[in-house]
């Protein structure tokens, strides 16, 4: 019996993806007011800073689901699980990316090659919850499929 189920990590990852969508497009909308304006916190803030803590935690537990799920080993699910792994060292490219922008943004400094990486890692982000997505829905499939 696996203690982190199917359901929670599909739903887990539409959340923290459309979380990370609303990310990408308000730090492209609202990039100055976010990264010069320093009066305090907008609601744009705290919805981002919501959405990557979420990354993080389907992150963590897709990668420990994954890992439950190794007595079926497939080439699928170790491409997965190296793609999970990746994604969480990523996490730390991602804010690195974003200090990077933040610091260099207010000096007027050209931060193109960053945004471009930020931007790639978390495209790579959305590609992992896709594949957790499928793969959950097709695991899901199969259960009830061949189990029931």
């Amino acid at each position: 019996m696996n203690i982190i189920k199917q359901k929670p990590v599909t739903i887990l990852s539409i959340v923290s993806a459309v979380f990370l969508i609303f990310s990408m497009l308000s730090l492209l909308i609202f990039n100055e007011q976010i990264f010069t304006h320093r009066n305090g916190f907008t609601i744009h803030e705290y919805i981002i800073a919501l959405g990557i803590g979420l990354v993080v935690v389907f992150d963590f537990v897709s990668v420990a689901w994954l890992l439950l799920q190794l007595k079926k080993t497939s080439t699928t699910l170790i491409f997965a699980i190296i793609m999970g792994i990746l994604c969480i060292i990523l996490l730390a490219a991602e804010k690195t990316m974003i200090d990077e922008i933040g610091k260099e943004y207010g000096s007027e400094i050209e931060t193109l090659s960053e945004w471009i990486m930020l931007y790639a890692f978390w495209a790579f982000q959305l590609l992992y919850n896709y594949l957790i997505f499928k793969t959950s829905k097709t695991n899901s499939y199969l259960e009830r499929k061949f189990v029931n």
